[in-house]
C-alpha cells in the first residue's frame, strides 16, 4: 500500500482536503500588532466569480440596511459604500466578522471560527490579504501534505505505525474515487453512511483495518461537512466546488486583520440585534429588539443559516414557500473548538498534529499544534459532525477533564495543566445556533441554494455562506455571496473593495419618525404597528 501512498502524495491532488484541515484554525503574529498592515491599501475591481449581472432587485439602492457584519456583510456594505450608497450595517455582537473570531488564549491570537484560505490561487479571500497587506501562512512543506501526523489508536492500545496511518488515510482518497460508482449504487435522497459501509465492503476490509479505514473516512467528512454522515446528502458529497487551486494558507495573526480593513469606516452599529423586516414594493423597515426602526430602499440579511431556521427575525408578509421550504431543507452543521495554552510543548518531543482514534465514536479527532506558529506551546482540539454536536450539551468542566485524560493517556500523567483553555459553542450561541451549511440528504441541491440566495419582492436579498451554490461552508464563499448582491443592487458586473475613509454615521429612524422618500403604505412610514413575532412563533 505505501507506494501507491506516496504516488498520490507526490501527486498533491489525494490529500487536500486532509491537508486543508490540518493547515487549520490559528494565525501567528503578536495580538498587539495593527490589525491592518496596510491601511492605506486603495480598492481594487471584485466578481464573485463570474462578470454576469444578477437580476431580481428593484429600484436604485437609495439607502440599504445590511443585517450583520460576516463577511458576507461587510463585503456587500464595503463595495456599495465604494459606490456611493447610503449604507448602515446592524450587528447584534459587539464585535465584527460574525463567525470569523480570532481570540486571545493566554497571550495567543487563535482563529476559533474560520480559520484558513482553502486554496489560495484565485481566492478572492487570499486577494483581499494581500490588498490589505496580511501575511500568509503555507500549510506543509514540499511534497510533504501530511507533515508530522500521527495516530493514537485507542482499541490497539498505543500510537500506530506511520504505515498503519497511511493505509487509513489513502482509503479516504480511493472512497472519492469510488463516489461515481456509489451514487450511481443508491437511490436519491441517500446518506453519506450507507456509501461508507458498501466502499468497505468492496474493499474486503475487516478487522483493525477496516475500524481504522472507516474513522480515516469518516473523521474527514464530518470534519470538513460539519455534518453527521448519516445526514450529508450521498449525492452532493465532494460537489461543487469553484476552481481554486493551491495549499491550503491560513492569514498571520488570524482573521481578524482581514476583518478590520472590511469594516474600517462603515457606518457599523454594534449590540443591535434584529427581529423583524417588513417590505413592500418601495420600502424595507427593519425593526431591533430594542424597538428601533431604520428604514430604507433595500435590506440584505446575512445572518447564518440556523438562525434563518429557527426563525430568529420575522418576515412581514412571510417569505415566499420556496424559500421557506429551502431554509427548512438546509442542513446546518456543528463544529468546536478547545484551544489550549501550556507551560510547556510536551507533546512535541515525538509528536506535532495528532489524530485520535477513540473507542467511541469520533470523541475528540483531530488534534493540532500550533507552537511553531504562534512561538507559544498551544494545541487546539477540532471536532465537527456527530460528536460536535454532543459537545454542544457537555459543560466545559467536563470537556476539559476529558481532554486533559486524554493527553496523560497519550503523552503521560506528568504532563502539566494549561495556563488557559477557550471552547467554542457556536451550536448554542444564539446569533448563529450551528457552525456552517452542508447538503442535507433531504435536500434538492443546488435548487435550495439557489432559492435561499433569491430576492424576496425585490427588496430583501440574502447573502451569506449558506446561499453560495458553489462554495457554502467557506468564509470565501461568503465574501463572494456578499459581492454577488452589491453587484445585483448596483447592476454592475464587478465592484471596488477597499479599507475606506470614516463617513459620518447616520441618525436611525426612531418610531414615529417618517422617512423622506418612497410611496409605500402609511403603515410603513409612520408610527410602526409592526407585529413582531417570536422566534418560535
Amino acid at each position: 500500500m505505501v507506494p501507491v501512498v506516496r504516488d498520490l502524495m507526490v501527486s498533491r491532488r489525494g490529500f487536500l482536503r486532509l491537508a486543508g484541515l490540518l493547515g487549520a484554525a490559528s494565525a501567528g503574529g503578536a495580538l498587539g500588532e495593527p490589525l491592518c498592515a496596510n491601511a492605506a491599501a486603495g480598492s481594487l475591481e471584485y466578481d464573485d466569480g463570474n462578470r454576469e449581472v444578477p437580476i431580481g432587485a428593484i429600484g436604485a439602492p437609495e439607502r440599504v440596511v445590511v443585517i450583520g457584519s460576516g463577511f458576507a456583510g461587510l463585503a456587500a456594505a464595503n463595495a456599495l459604500v465604494h459606490a456611493g450608497v447610503d449604507v448602515v450595517v446592524l450587528e447584534a455582537r459587539e464585535r465584527a466578522g460574525g463567525r470569523a473570531w480570532t481570540a486571545d488564549v493566554g497571550g495567543v491570537p487563535v482563529d476559533l471560527g474560520c480559520s484558513w484560505i482553502h486554496a489560495p490561487i484565485g481566492n478572492p479571500m487570499q486577494r483581499w490579504a494581500d490588498q490589505v497587506g496580511v501575511g500568509v501562512i503555507p500549510f506543509g512543506q514540499g511534497d510533504e501534505i501530511v507533515p508530522n501526523l500521527s495516530l493514537w489508536d485507542d482499541v490497539g492500545g498505543g500510537w500506530a505505525g506511520e504505515d498503519v496511518l497511511l493505509d487509513a488515510l489513502v482509503h479516504t482518497v480511493l472512497f472519492e474515487g469510488a463516489l461515481p460508482d456509489l451514487r450511481a449504487a443508491f437511490p436519491p435522497g441517500s446518506a453519506l453512511e450507507p456509501a461508507i459501509e458498501r466502499y468497505l465492503d468492496d474493499a474486503a476490509l475487516a478487522g483493525d483495518a477496516r475500524r481504522r479505514a472507516g474513522f480515516a473516512i469518516r473523521f474527514l467528512a464530518e470534519q470538513f461537512c460539519a455534518a453527521s454522515t448519516s445526514d450529508l446528502s450521498l449525492e452532493a458529497y465532494l460537489n461543487g466546488g469553484a476552481a481554486y487551486e493551491g495549499e491550503d494558507v491560513f492569514p498571520v495573526g488570524g482573521y481578524a486583520r482581514l476583518v478590520a480593513p472590511m469594516a474600517a469606516g462603515l457606518d457599523l452599529r454594534f449590540g443591535e440585534s434584529v427581529r423583524e423586516v417588513a417590505y413592500d414594493a418601495n420600502v424595507v423597515s427593519v425593526v431591533t429588539d430594542s424597538g428601533k426602526v431604520l428604514r430604507g430602499s433595500h435590506a440584505l440579511v446575512t445572518i447564518p443559516l440556523g438562525c434563518l431556521k429557527e426563525g430568529t427575525i420575522a418576515f412581514s408578509p412571510d417569505l415566499p414557500a420556496e424559500k421557506r421550504e429551502a431554509i427548512r431543507l438546509g442542513g446546518f452543521g456543528n463544529f468546536e473548538k478547545v484551544a489550549f495554552r501550556f507551560p510547556e510543548a510536551f507533546w512535541l518531543a515525538e509528536r506535532d498534529h495528532f489524530l485520535y482514534a477513540s473507542r467511541e465514536r469520533l470523541e475528540y479527532p483531530v488534534w493540532l499544534d500550533f507552537t511553531r506558529v504562534v512561538d507559544e506551546p498551544t494545541l487546539v482540539m477540532l471536532s465537527g459532525g456527530s460528536f460536535a454536536r454532543r459537545i454542544a450539551t457537555t459543560p466545559t468542566a467536563d470537556v476539559e477533564a476529558r481532554l486533559l485524560e486524554i493527553l496523560r493517556d497519550l503523552f503521560g500523567a506528568t504532563i502539566p495543566n494549561p495556563t488557559a483553555l477557550t471552547r467554542t459553542d457556536w451550536a448554542n450561541d444564539r446569533f448563529t445556533l450551528g457552525a456552517y451549511s452542508y447538503v442535507h440528504r433531504d435536500a434538492v441541491h443546488p435548487r435550495d441554494l439557489d432559492a435561499r440566495a433569491t430576492p424576496v419582492a425585490g427588496r430583501v436579498l440574502f447573502a451569506g455562506e449558506a446561499t453560495s451554490a458553489d462554495r457554502y461552508g467557506y468564509a470565501d464563499g461568503a465574501m463572494s455571496t456578499g459581492i454577488r448582491e452589491a453587484k445585483r443592487l448596483l447592476g454592475t458586473e464587478s465592484v471596488q473593495l477597499g479599507p475606506i475613509a470614516r463617513v459620518p454615521r447616520r441618525p436611525l429612524f426612531l418610531p414615529g419618525s417618517r422617512v423622506r422618500r418612497g410611496s409605500g403604505p402609511a403603515s410603513l412610514h409612520t408610527t410602526p404597528r409592526l407585529r413582531v413575532r417570536s422566534a418560535r412563533e
